[in-house]
């Protein structure tokens, strides 16, 4: 199982709230001035199934894009606007800055012949 960790921080106060949507997705909702947020956490691999914990082993060179929501609430790859894409360092660390408030999802890109 992959699974992707994330916190949302800005330089003023700001509301989120995280909801893991698959092993590859997340949504996150933030209230911040404009252009003042960001979405960043790390993408690690769950061998052992037992969730996200420190044993986990960091993915790293894996694509992320970050998809602004149409106001739906539902991620969708052709109707969410594709704001940015981020490759991950070799720790599986990620960040997108500079975001306006709003509600996005985090989907990773997975490599050839890989199934979720």
């Amino acid at each position: 199982m992959r699974a992707i960790s994330a916190f949302a921080s800005m330089q003023k106060p700001l509301h989120c709230s995280l909801a893991l949507l698959t092993s590859i997705a997340l949504s996150v909702n933030v209230s911040a001035q404009p252009s003042s947020a960001v979405i960043a956490g790390r993408a690690v691999e769950d061998l052992t199934g037992n969730g996200v914990t420190m044993d986990d082993t960091p993915i790293a060179n894996r694509i992320l894009h970050l998809f602004r929501d149409n106001g739906d609430g539902v991620f969708s790859a052709t109707s969410d606007t594709l704001i940015k894409s981020e490759t991950t360092k070799r720790d599986g660390a990620y960040a997108f800055r500079n975001l306006a408030a709003g509600t996005y999802f985090v989907r990773q890109s997975l490599p050839a012949f890989w199934v979720q």
